[in-house]
Parts: C-alpha cells; structure tokens; sequence
C-alpha cells in the first residue's frame, strides 16, 4: 500500500494498534445511540443519526474476526467517507478507543500480499521497535456490505 497521505488516526481494536488515513476522516465522536438493525451482515451494527445525518456503523472488532465485545465509554466511532456503488457514503468505524495521530514514512511502510499475488487491505508500519498495521479504506467494505450500506 503506498501511502498518500503521511497522517494517519491510531487506534486500538483488542490491544493491536491500527491506523486509517487522517484525509478519509471526517469526524470522531463518542459512542452513541446506534438504532440496530435485526437480520443484516453481523459486521453492520446498525446506524447513528449524526447531525440529522443517518450513518451506518460497521464493527471493526467484528469485520477483522476478533471477539466481539460490549460498547463502553471509550468506545468511538470514526465517521469516514467511501464509495458505495455510485455515490460516497458517510460510514461509522466502531474501535475500541482512539490512540492519536502518528506520522509515517512511505520507507517505514512494509505492503502485506494475499495468497494469490494481490495487496491486502493492510500493510504493516514498523518504526522505533513497534508495529502498526495500517487499513486501506477504499479495500475495506466488501462487494455485500456496499450493497446493503447503499440501502441505509
């Protein structure tokens, strides 16, 4: 993954840290009330109203396979912005809490592939003895999931 932007917004999902690009960042809020929506893809936990603005919320716990746990106080949702069939769409990423904003080097920046040749949806930052792994957005809602986020 070559990165674009050198920003990016750290946070934490079962102790590992991850990061996303701070330029598809559109805002940061606390968890609030999220309407659940019964019978959908279990990564899609419903929707926030946001401004009068309703915004769906994928789990990111849940969409990379890690336990699922309960909402807490320092829980937040990062509201980004990707495209969903033929228009962009606001989206909510649930994580466990916001780490910060770190600066990276395109050097520093390791691409992790798939089995069959093509780059992943992540990438592995290693700097000062630590790693991050590093989320291509654009990659990370799937062909189902945009279809059913079109819809909400």
């Amino acid at each position: 993954m070559k990165i674009k932007d050198k920003k990016y917004i750290r946070f934490v999902l079962d102790g590992r840290q991850y990061a996303i690009p701070v330029m598809v960042v559109k805002q940061i809020t606390g968890i609030s009330s999220i309407t659940y929506i019964p019978m959908i893809q279990r990564a899609i936990k419903g929707f926030i109203n946001l401004k009068g603005k309703i915004v769906p919320v994928l789990d990111m716990r849940v969409k990379l396979g890690l336990d699922e746990l309960p909402y807490n106080n320092r829980t937040h949702i990062i509201v980004i912005e990707v495209d969903v069939g033929l228009m962009k769409k606001q989206i909510g990423l649930a994580v466990d809490w916001i780490f910060g904003v770190e600066e990276l080097q395109q050097s520093e920046v390791e691409p992790i592939h798939r089995k069959d040749g093509k780059a992943a949806e992540f990438s592995v930052w290693k700097a000062a003895g630590r790693n991050l792994i590093l989320i291509d957005v654009l990659k990370l809602v799937d062909k189902e999931e945009r279809r059913i986020l079109e819809q909400i």
